[in-house]
């Protein structure tokens, strides 16, 4: 038995299969921003290219690697990426162990990122970045999901 991935259009209201493309990037760290998929997947941040059916790399965040070193959106050592959409920017929120001492903490990091369409493809501008709040080393980040309050 063959198992697919599924993609249903809303406008021409059917479904099918998704293309190989859209699986090859695919993680767990994804969100939907004006009708365009972004993720985070191998240490960089893509978006889908519905019309070439291919993932390209979102330009711009490549300061945020230096606080994460690892090549996955789950990492060995309990680190996780998550996306959100907030408004129309991409938020960014991943956790880290601290490096300092004998400490037994994680901070949480969170970056809030505005995304400009240029041609053919994405510039993400950092607005902000920093640790927003700091837990025990055994918490373990599940998921995340925006609210609208």
């Amino acid at each position: 038995m063959e198992l697919n991935d599924w993609i249903y259009d809303v406008k021409e209201k059917k479904w099918s299969v998704a293309g190989m493309g859209l699986r090859k990037n695919w993680s767990n760290s994804w969100c939907v921003i004006d009708n365009v998929m972004f993720s985070y997947s191998g240490l960089k941040y893509v978006w889908y290219d519905s019309e070439s059916r291919t993932w390209k790399d979102v330009c711009g965040l490549e300061v945020l690697k230096k606080y994460r070193s690892s090549n996955s959106s789950v990492y060995p050592n309990g680190r996780v990426v998550e996306l959100v959409n907030y408004g129309g920017k991409l938020v960014i929120i991943w956790d880290r162990f601290e490096r300092r001492g004998r400490s037994q903490n994680k901070n949480i990091w969170c970056a809030v990122v505005a995304l400009e369409r240029i041609h053919e493809g994405f510039w993400g501008k950092i607005e902000w970045f920093d640790v927003v709040h700091t837990v025990p080393k055994s918490y373990e980040f599940l998921r995340c999901l925006p609210v609208l309050v």
